[in-house]
């Protein structure tokens, strides 16, 4: 591939990681501008965000099967497309409801182009140098991302939350110019394009999920009736293994029912469930102890984005000498320590102490796990690279509401309660260390180093291997 054409993949799978990565970060910045602007309740301001993730999660598995149907480039641009105008339509919506359906259709664009983007590295690039170049410059702009939006976030609110919107359109739009120019004679592999794409199937994995978050927080606030979300969630889930058995059209392929296809995607639900609930935590703490503002949140956040660029880095240079499960391991141990340097966290704990140094240590290794579950994933399962995206990705959403639900519960109320916070720093912490042991399992049975990041099936003429929140 000629170096120029290759610049311009990676350029514009960048372009669409960045957006992402702006997409949730920024908009957490503007929420009491909204709330304050649309007369929002707190209960209902909440959903501002929660709208866009549960249908970015839920959409996923469905959005990897058409990337295998109709090929990666083609539903990079319609995702991309889908982002830019609901972000054009928040900017505008006139009131709540509107706004609500705008970030809807955030989430459906964001679910589409995600496995897009993560098919396309295992696709678009030749095994090797291409690879790896791709895999680290597509972490380092989702750390770009997140750069941008705590810094630029905060300027940007001054001239109001509906300019916030308006530039999360740029990225996508970026997106397709630079996905027309690099992938327009692309021809993916077409093993698996013909394919039943099975959405009931797809939906009730991310159905049941919701239910079982749902039921939680009942619960967790005193409320009985939570038991049943949390019965239907069973039921979801016994339907869906048996229409997985038996039906014709399943969602999991038999390429993705082995150990070493599994792996990925469970270190990506362990990974989600880890680096979240440290972060919602943060932010909790310094509004209830500090008063800070939400800019200051952000600001306080810029360690971790620094940390993050640059363990997207060193987990390239890892896989290259160590392979897949050897980022995979150390990320999650960087993490575990990273949180728990969280765990000195009193009521004299600035932005500052002792948080830069953890966000700092943190990023690094969310990032380092990330390459090695993603690229694993990449070089395991090419021949389903949209679904098995699909999966991962999915997988880091669910991990983030099921640790989140779960964790809040162990934590407590009231919200000023400090062994509350370290409860939850420690069940963070116990999730990476449970992360990094099933990597350390996989290692025992993984082949050698030098066959596992150069060699397999997968790396062929035909496919690369490639790249959350």
């Amino acid at each position: 591939m000629a170096a120029d054409h290759a610049n311009l993949r990676i350029a514009a799978l960048g372009f669409g990681q960045l957006g992402v990565v702006v997409a949730f970060q920024a908009v957490a910045i503007v929420l009491p501008s909204i709330g304050a602007d649309l007369r929002i309740s707190p209960a209902l301001l909440q959903w501002v965000v929660g709208a866009t993730a549960l249908t970015y999660a839920g959409g996923l598995l469905v959005a990897g099967r058409l990337a295998d149907r109709y090929g990666g480039p083609r539903i990079l641009v319609a995702g991309s497309l889908l982002m830019a105008a609901g972000s054009i339509a928040a900017a505008i919506a006139p009131h709540f409801a509107v706004l609500l359906l705008a970030r809807v259709a955030q989430g459906i664009g964001m679910a589409l182009y995600t496995p897009a983007m993560v098919s396309l590295l295992a696709t678009g690039f030749a095994a090797g140098a291409d690879r790896h170049r791709a895999l680290i410059w597509w972490n380092v702009a989702g750390g770009a991302g997140g750069l941008i939006a705590v810094t630029g976030g905060g300027m940007i609110a001054n001239h109001g939350w509906r300019a916030t919107f308006l530039l999360l359109a740029l990225a996508p739009l970026v997106t397709v110019l630079l996905a027309k120019a690099a992938f327009g004679r692309f021809q993916p592999e077409q093993r698996s394009a013909q394919r039943r794409v099975d959405v009931l199937n797809a939906s009730l994995p991310s159905a049941a999920a919701t239910l079982l978050v749902l039921g939680l927080t009942g619960l967790q606030q005193g409320m009985p009736i939570g038991v049943l979300p949390l019965a239907i969630s069973v039921v979801l889930v016994v339907v869906w293994l048996k229409r997985e058995r038996h039906g014709r059209h399943p969602l999991v392929p038999s390429s993705l029912r082995r150990w070493p296809a599994l792996q990925p995607i469970v270190l990506a639900t362990l990974h989600g469930a880890a680096i979240n609930t440290p972060i919602f935590f943060y932010g909790l703490f310094l509004q209830t102890f500090r008063d800070a503002t939400p800019l200051q949140v952000g600001l306080g956040f810029i360690p971790a984005n620094v940390g993050l660029i640059s363990g997207a880095v060193l987990g390239g240079a890892i896989i290259r000498r160590r392979g897949h499960h050897a980022a995979m391991i150390s990320g999650m141990v960087v993490i575990v320590v990273g949180i728990g340097l969280l765990l000195t966290v009193d009521a004299r704990s600035t932005v500052w102490h002792p948080f830069l140094l953890a966000w700092l240590v943190f990023g690094v290794g969310a990032a380092v796990a990330h390459a090695g579950f993603i690229g694993l994933a990449g070089k395991e399962s090419a021949d389903e690279s949209g679904t098995t995206a699909g999966f991962l990705t999915s997988g880091g959403q669910i991990g983030t509401a099921i640790g989140l639900a779960v964790f809040v519960g162990l934590a407590g109320i009231p919200a000023d309660n400090l062994t509350g916070y370290r409860i939850a720093f420690l069940a963070a912490m116990l999730a990476a260390a449970l992360g990094a042991a099933v990597a350390a399992i996989g290692r025992q049975s993984a082949p050698s180093v030098h066959a596992s990041t150069e060699a397999s099936p997968s790396t062929s003429s035909r496919h690369g291997g490639g790249v959350v929140g």
